[in-house]
């Protein structure tokens, strides 16, 4: 049997010479980048104010946009814990005369726009077999929505044996049963990555998409004013605390500016 001999004798006659790209930097490149950030930065944050007074227009009843006030300095109801914004938006969904915001927000098939409204029931911080869910309620159609609340929080893996158990613990099926997680958007790679041996269907929300519904409702809703006033707060809170919205820019801010304007554009949006 012969051996074959390798050697790198075929690589002889190859007739390659590396280019040398040489870059020309100098500070005139770096005054140009700078030039054009301060443009686009002018030109978004121009948009986002314009925006704003539309806004300062319309929830003039209230004291003008949300964005307005320090809500850091907001006491009557904590927020430091993920349970404070779960009650907060428990509260919204369950005290809902008109159902307008919940039908925005969950879009769920086989629930009518009417049967949003006060719900039959409302559990909070439900514990079972060891596992808690955040929200849980039961429509006046018997369907039940499973809604977990997350602002930060890194321990994403137990929503769907959270959710797999409170389905059987009420007993519904899974065309009678519906989850949904609440995230900020610098967790969504998180959140899709995740890898996970129930089999259970969890749909994400953004809390952008929480203030779009609360920005819609104020202004489109025929909700009682006591409930648009939690919501005006629920949103000053979502928007300064967990959106990053501000008064004021910076250049280093244009990515937020994009994000905020949108959040601005989309609530005003009769549709």
């Amino acid at each position: 049997m012969n051996k074959v001999k390798y050697t790198w004798d075929v690589f002889k006659n190859w007739n390659y010479k590396e280019k040398q790209v040489k870059l020309k930097l100098g500070w005139s490149t770096f005054d140009k980048m700078i030039a054009y950030l301060s443009f686009h930065y002018q030109r978004k944050n121009k948009k986002f104010q314009n925006l704003r007074k539309r806004w300062n227009t319309k929830l003039k009843l209230y004291g003008g946009d949300a964005s307005n006030f320090d809500w850091y300095k907001f006491r009557p109801l904590r927020l430091d814990r993920e349970e404070d914004w779960s009650d907060w938006l428990a509260y919204l969904i369950s005290e809902s005369q008109t159902g307008y915001f919940s039908s925005y927000l969950f879009n769920i098939q086989g629930i009518n726009s009417e049967e949003y409204y006060i719900p039959l029931n409302v559990y909070r911080e439900f514990l079972y077999k060891g596992y808690r869910a955040d929200i849980i309620i039961e429509w006046k159609n018997r369907i039940f929505t499973h809604i977990e609340i997350k602002v930060g929080d890194k321990n994403l893996a137990k929503t769907y044996k959270t959710a797999n158990l409170m389905r059987k613990y009420f007993h519904a099926s899974e065309d009678k049963w519906h989850n949904f997680i609440i995230i900020l958007e610098e967790q969504s790679e998180s959140w899709l990555s995740l890898f996970s041996d129930v089999e259970e269907t969890i749909l994400s929300i953004l809390w952008n998409d929480v203030a779009i519904a609360i920005r819609k409702s104020l202004l489109y809703s025929n909700e009682p004013l006591a409930w648009k006033v939690w919501a005006y707060s629920y949103l000053g809170a979502i928007e300064q605390k967990l959106l990053n919205f501000k008064k004021d820019y910076k250049i280093s801010d244009l990515l937020k500016i994009n994000k905020n304007i949108m959040i601005f554009k989309e609530g005003i949006s009769n549709g």
